[in-house]
């Protein structure tokens, strides 16, 4: 096996490991979207560090792939779709597998994802109006406040006593 196709080797592998991290990222989703409805407040906070940790390795194997992109002489920014098409035939299939279990992750999680912003969205509305339920007791019809009243008025109707003798 020569460099390039060890090299294209490592770069399956490492795509391998991306779509297993980015379905992990779809399973915390989910797990976070159950546990904000059975409002299972440590649940949701377990997932959110889950999500954090998941996108932070993410991020490293990204840049892992980006530094074998670039070690192959391929520009890091280029598109996974586009790597089989830049690497000899004998390995373009499996690196296309590879690349097609990404797109297929990142689709799910993306769905994930869109569902926890439509039900945290939900959540947080439901929450502004059981607020405005239970301290909307004032009645909104007042369009303006009362005048403030001055100190002398205030001062007055509490009573002063004047010493008129000094």
């Amino acid at each position: 096996m020569n460099d390039t196709n060890g090299r294209i080797a490592e770069i399956i592998v490492t795509l391998r490991s991306e779509a297993a991290l980015i379905s992990d990222l779809g399973g915390a989703l989910a797990a976070q979207r159950s546990a904000v409805a059975s409002d299972d407040l440590e649940s949701v906070e377990a997932s959110l560090d889950l999500i954090g940790r998941t996108l932070s390795t993410l991020q490293d194997i990204r840049r892992t792939r980006e530094d074998q992109l670039n070690d192959l002489g391929i520009d890091r920014g280029t598109a996974i779709s586009q790597l089989s098409r830049m690497c000899p035939s004998n390995q373009a299939p499996s690196l296309e597998r590879a690349c097609q279990a990404v797109r297929a992750a990142a689709t799910q999680s993306s769905r994930e994802a869109a569902m926890n912003q439509a039900v945290l969205q939900r959540a947080i509305e439901t929450g502004e109006a059981f607020l405005q339920e239970l301290f909307g007791t004032v009645t909104s019809d007042i369009t303006e406040y009362a005048a403030r009243p001055t100190r002398h008025r205030a001062v007055a109707r509490m009573g002063v006593l004047v010493n008129r003798s000094a």
